[in-house]
């Protein structure tokens, strides 16, 4: 089993531990924002459902499944992710036009991200051009690490405007 699915568990693992402590230090102000709650929503999924897709590999090893059936698989769950994180981008796309200072650029390029890389997880799972195979999900993995590291920072670096109420 490759090595690189054992790293990004881990690694999105702690990713999601460290979110849990950002949201906890966070203002109860921060939290009051649509917008930014739903993008918190969006970094736990990313995190769980990547430590879930990483672990189902090593369970249909388990299970005596070819190779090529695993990467079918395993392309097949990825792509039933990619879709739940499209569903939270286009809400973000929603919420964005009632909080414009926040800015949408981001949720475009994760949105033509994560199209691109359906698509070649698509191709992957129905074996269209060979045998299927672990790069393209290795590829999403460090798409989708990249993708979870800037959403991370970027709720981490946001601050809770100063309300005079």
């Amino acid at each position: 089993m490759p090595e690189f699915l054992r790293i990004f568990i881990d690694l999105f693992i702690v990713l999601a531990s460290i979110m849990g402590i950002v949201v906890a230090v966070q203002s109860q102000k921060f939290l009051e924002r649509p917008i930014l709650r739903i993008r918190l929503m969006l970094l736990f999924f990313v995190a769980f459902a990547m430590c879930l897709t990483g672990i189902v590999p090593f369970v249909l090893v388990e299970l005596s499944l070819e190779p090529t059936m695993i990467w079918r698989i395993t392309s097949a769950l990825a792509l039933v992710v990619n879709t739940g994180v499209l569903l939270f981008v286009w809400r973000l796309r929603r919420e964005d036009k009632a909080d414009p200072d926040i800015g949408s650029r981001f949720n475009y390029v994760v949105s033509l991200v994560v199209i691109l890389f359906s698509i070649w997880l698509s191709l992957n799972a129905l074996g269209t051009f060979g045998t299927p195979s672990a790069v393209p999900l290795g590829f999403w993995f460090l798409a989708m690490f990249i993708i979870e590291a800037a959403g991370f920072t970027r709720a981490a670096m946001i601050r809770p405007r100063p309300s005079f109420d």
